[in-house]
């Protein structure tokens, strides 16, 4: 059995490519920004979803995490456990400058960023790519916010797309997989007998 998963493991692809939404947004924040070691990021909203996100790319190696919540004792509390800073949810458009990874997670009912919002900040950020996720429903951030050079945004819905086209590719390892396990199977049965 251990041999077996062994190889599975090794020679498919049926653990290859994120398959929720969270687990997604980490892949892409390592494909844009390269190694998290040196990357910062800022959690608007400390609800679950945004916290499950903010903590995957914590375990793996984010470099500075910046909280905000509308409720400020909240987002201290995230940063006292997770490790970093707490600032009022009014202030956190000066810490755009600063950030590479930004997580929108709120309930808020009207859009936090827009295009004109964010370009003052773009011009002191030099050629930094900067990430958006956007858990949000309703929306946190402009969708135009993706035609800003350097900008990269990612919501929900793309999210969501690019997870179900990853657990496609797993299912079409499966018949291999099957395939390993019956040749295993059929020696092990040899063995016994």
């Amino acid at each position: 059995a251990f041999r077996v998963a062994k190889q599975v493991r090794t020679e498919t692809g049926i653990t290859r490519g994120a398959v929720s939404v969270g687990s997604v947004a980490v892949e892409l924040a390592e494909k844009i920004c390269g190694d998290l070691a040196t990357c910062r990021l800022l959690l608007l909203g400390a609800g679950e979803a945004g916290t499950r996100v903010a903590r995957s790319l914590q375990s793996r190696g984010v470099a500075g995490l910046i909280f905000t919540n509308r409720t400020f004792d909240r987002a201290a509390e995230l940063s006292a456990e997770l490790g970093g800073m707490a600032v009022h949810f009014d202030h956190w458009p000066t810490a755009l400058k600063d950030v590479d990874i930004v997580i929108g997670a709120t309930a808020a009912r009207e859009r936090l960023l827009s295009v004109e919002d964010l370009a003052p900040h773009l011009a002191v950020r030099g050629d930094r790519p900067l990430f958006f996720v956007d858990l949000a429903v309703p929306r946190d951030f402009d969708p135009a916010l993706n035609t800003l050079e350097g900008v990269y945004l990612h919501d929900m819905d793309s999210l969501q797309v690019l997870a179900r086209r990853s657990l496609t590719e797993r299912e079409q390892e499966m018949a291999r997989c099957e395939e390993l396990i019956a040749v295993q199977v059929a020696e092990f049965d040899a063995w016994i007998r």
